[in-house]
């Protein structure tokens, strides 16, 4: 019995509520205005590309509970734009990417909505709490690529060389991560990618040749080739391939993982050379160093300027 005098007495009140707002229970409206989008991240090799403006138009209601309280919902399409500076990624030329984005949303808000009486004529103070939710209608990005003019550009040149190896599997981008452990899922086609090793056709100091040697390997370069020499600047090839062969063994022992299972079998391991390629790898020139961003490489300038004595 207590529980439906409870239900009337919600009734009688909610009656009481509309009673109260007869003289206006329903409003609505359309809406309008813009809005600006930027992109923030911590990616290396990547970073905004300013302000890029929006916009945003939308149907309102409001339902009165009472003069001063009242559900507000209906839609609204969102139109949010960015741009990012990428990585180039253009057959292997350095440049600029600029990767710009336009993604429309439709936003069906259930807000609950507060006014105060007239400060003024006509004017209020409000204050609203609720949700919304959005979908993503449309979405495309339109990248324009701005290739450098070859004043900053030096194209260190590499052997690409294909090997047979026996006493270890390592034919194929998949063998490579599982022997090398690295950090990364094992792709579907990833089998299908035939293993290379890159070793530098030029001279440097030991220490530094391997770190480009297994850094270049582990990152297997699959840009398109393309077969005529780059027009900017081009270092000389120092290295003979006979000595590019001569590391292979130990630029394998450098990158395998745990090096203690490889101790054991490396007499056992061999290697032979099938073909060769002397590619050259385009690097950016900055203050004290050339930087290769897609492959995080980066070479000391008075390390390379030193090795042309070796």
């Amino acid at each position: 019995m207590k529980t439906i005098k409870r239900i009337i007495l919600l009734v009688l009140l909610f009656s009481a509520f509309v009673t109260n707002a007869q003289h206006k229970p329903f409003q609505f409206g359309f809406k309008g205005g813009i809005n600006a989008g930027w992109f923030a991240t911590d990616t290396e090799g990547y970073s905004n590309n300013g302000v890029k403006v929006g916009g945003s138009w939308g149907f309102v209601a409001d339902f009165y509970l009472m003069e001063h309280y009242s559900f507000t919902t209906g839609f609204n399409v969102l139109y949010l734009n960015g741009s990012i500076n990428s990585p180039p990624k253009t057959d292997g030329v350095l440049g600029k990417l600029e990767r710009d984005f336009k993604t429309k949303y439709i936003e069906l808000p259930l807000i609950f909505t507060m006014k105060t009486k007239d400060i003024k004529e006509k004017i209020r103070i409000y204050g609203q709490i609720g949700f919304g939710l959005s979908f993503l209608l449309t979405a495309k990005s339109d990248d324009t690529f701005y290739p450098d003019n070859g004043d900053n550009t030096i194209y260190l040149p590499f052997w690409r060389i294909k090997a047979k190896l026996s006493g270890i599997k390592l034919e194929s981008y998949a063998d490579l991560i599982t022997i090398a452990n690295l950090p990364r899922v094992i792709q579907s086609g990833w089998n299908d990618i035939p293993f290379r090793f890159w070793i530098p056709a030029f001279k440097v100091r030991p220490k530094v040749f391997l770190h480009l040697a297994t850094h270049t390997t582990l990152s297997q370069p699959r840009e398109n080739l393309i077969s005529k020499l780059p027009d900017a600047g081009i270092y000389p090839t120092t290295l003979p391939i006979q000595e590019a062969v001569e590391s292979l063994k130990l630029t394998l022992a450098d990158f395998v993982k745990p090096r203690r299972t490889l101790v054991a079998r490396l007499r056992d391991i061999q290697i032979d050379a099938k073909s060769y390629t002397l590619v050259f790898i385009p690097f950016t020139e900055g203050h004290h160093e050339f930087r290769q961003p897609d492959f995080q490489l980066t070479i000391n300038k008075n390390v390379l300027a030193l090795s042309k004595n070796l």
